[in-house]
């Protein structure tokens, strides 16, 4: 292998665990915005707009895991 093909490497493991890091803080994010009434948490921010956001943090989130996941078995 030479030098070349080693950086590319690296790099797309590096942007595989960007994008695993990512997937679980977004998904992390999503939960919370989704679930804070029942943690205790009172934002003075519309439910319905906050649920919305929520939803699309956690299909963000996912699709970063599954991002992830892909291209660290193709390596």
């Amino acid at each position: 292998m030479d030098v070349e093909q080693k950086q590319q490497r690296h790099q797309v493991q590096i942007r595989a665990i960007y994008d695993l890091t990512m997937g679980i803080l977004w998904t992390g994010v999503g939960l919370f915005l989704l679930f804070h009434q029942r943690m205790g948490f009172e934002f003075d921010v519309d439910q319905t707009l906050a649920r919305i956001f929520g939803g699309a943090a956690i299909f963000y989130g996912l699709f970063r895991l599954y991002r992830g996941i892909k291209s660290r078995k193709q390596n």
